[in-house]
């Protein structure tokens, strides 16, 4: 018995490193950077629960689901042009302007990784 746990113990650790530690890390730092979020995200999941919570009021005549619960976390028509989104455990930098995107990809283009493999 002692064997599997200490022969499971480095992956879980692993585990929690990647799916819950580096999320909160990401938050905290897109959150000093002022970039506003959906809402706070749960270890494992994100805010996938708030998706799925939007998924009651969907009717025919509606957007598309996640563009309904950007509505209902930021409010009607006022979804910011570059957000942080929880869908799982990895965040997505949302943007929505295409300036930023030129900025990002044309004045800041120096930030990027430049090797393709990983």
């Amino acid at each position: 018995m002692l064997y599997w746990v200490i022969l499971l113990f480095p992956f879980v650790l692993y585990f929690l490193w990647i799916k819950v530690i580096k999320m909160y890390i990401a938050l905290y730092y897109y959150k000093k950077q002022g970039v506003p979020y959906m809402s706070f995200p749960i270890p494992l999941m994100g805010s996938l629960l708030k998706l799925l919570a939007t998924r009651k009021i969907l009717t025919k005549y509606t957007k598309l689901p996640p563009l309904e619960c950007y509505d209902l976390c930021f409010g009607k028509d006022k979804v910011p042009e570059l957000f942080l989104d929880f869908r799982g455990p990895d965040p997505i930098l949302m943007v929505g302007s295409p300036e930023f995107v030129e900025e990002l990809y044309v004045d800041k283009n120096r930030y990027f990784n430049k090797d393709i493999t990983t």
